[in-house]
């Protein structure tokens, strides 16, 4: 991968990661490595996006179970 494609892949998250604590949320950890291994090509965006909203998904049925 080009390190301008890094750099912006670097930018992006930067600002995503921005506009979610700015919500007072917080990336996971798993998370956060994943959105790095992103930003470094180590994942696709598609990959990135489909094992994000699988987590999401379970940690939402987690927590209705448990309610």
């Amino acid at each position: 991968m080009k390190k301008a494609n890094t750099e912006q892949r670097q930018r992006s998250i930067s600002a995503a990661i921005g506009s979610v604590r700015a919500e007072g949320l917080m990336p996971s950890v798993k998370t956060q490595k994943r959105l790095q291994d992103y930003a470094n090509g180590k994942i696709t965006a598609s990959e990135l996006r489909r094992v994000t909203v699988q987590e999401m998904k379970q940690s939402n049925r987690r927590t209705t179970i448990a309610e």
